[in-house]
């Protein structure tokens, strides 16, 4: 199941219980539907509890049993709720939208208390909203093909201190967040705390796995790093010994020069705890380093 799948199911299970928490859900879910106007109304959703949601506020709210049907597709089924002619015209009167009304806005009347908010927050995401938790970032949107309605919603979300982006994609203006914190608050605050949970969890997951293969790539650069490192000390130590010179250089220049023949896979950090006396990482890099340069010399 997708994660905006499981979020929308566990939203039309989240029952509101005051009237005024419904009329306000009803309306989001109307504002929002795929189609909002004097002479048709039409929720369309993958969701059976959606489309079941949306008739019983119609009824509950309203008084008005509208209208069910589904079709089937290769993406599954999709549920279609309508209202039409007088009907539609009625609902749009019921929540304060007048026939011929040039802009469609938010009207503030229908969220009558502060406990609405969310209510109408639900609605609008059950009607016209997606969540994603896709493999690089996450991603949550509501679109309306209603640009001051969508400027209005934006108003609403930062009132609780939620900040939407917006942009305009195939005739609609679409509000959405980027932000992991952002969406998780918005699913809390409208009644998807386990979606919020779970969209959490992956996110913990990701990051323990990213978090992993950074240390690992961290871990196989280093050994490439060492692996070469060695093999050009190595060389460079053959090269002199092969030119008759090892037994005349200075004793610790010997000395570092047995210890990394002996051994070849072995880190700095490594070889310091086996030489004698101790010497410190950057000391023994140095001589290392003097053994390469010396060999360079011979080559030229």
């Amino acid at each position: 199941m997708s994660v905006a799948l499981q979020t929308r199911k566990e939203l039309a299970a989240a029952a509101a219980k005051k009237r005024c928490c419904k009329r306000a859900e009803f309306y989001g879910m109307l504002l929002f539907a795929a189609s909002f106007r004097e002479n048709s109304i039409k929720l369309q959703t993958e969701d059976a509890e959606a489309a079941k949601r949306f008739l019983s506020l119609a009824n509950t709210v309203c008084g008005r049993e509208l209208s069910l049907s589904y079709t089937e597709g290769a993406g599954g089924v999709l549920y279609s709720v309508w209202a039409e002619g007088e009907d539609a015209a009625f609902l749009l009167e019921r929540m304060g939208h007048g026939a011929g009304e040039p802009l469609l806005r938010l009207r503030r009347e229908n969220l009558a208390g502060e406990c609405c908010r969310p209510a109408f927050l639900r609605g609008a995401f059950l009607a016209g909203g997606s969540v994603s938790a896709p493999k690089q970032a996450y991603h949550l949107e509501i679109a309306t093909p209603h640009a001051a309605l969508a400027e209005d919603f934006a108003r609403l979300l930062e009132e609780i201190q939620l900040s939407p982006l917006m942009t305009r994609r195939k005739g609609n203006t679409v509000l959405y967040f980027k932000n992991s914190e952002e969406i998780f608050d918005f699913l809390t605050v409208i009644g998807a705390p386990h979606a919020a949970m779970e969209l959490m969890n992956l996110k913990i997951e990701r990051d323990i796995r990213n978090n992993a293969n950074r240390v690992a790539n961290c871990e196989t650069a280093n050994i490439a790093k060492t692996t070469a490192a060695g093999v050009r000390q190595r060389e460079a130590i053959r090269k002199i010994e092969r030119a008759g010179l090892l037994d005349a250089l200075p004793a610790e220049l010997r000395s570092a020069a047995k210890l990394r023949l002996e051994n070849p896979d072995c880190s700095l950090a490594e070889l310091c705890g086996m030489i004698e006396p101790r010497v410190s990482k950057s000391g023994l890099n140095h001589r290392l380093a003097k053994l390469v340069a010396i060999a360079d010399e011979l080559h030229e």
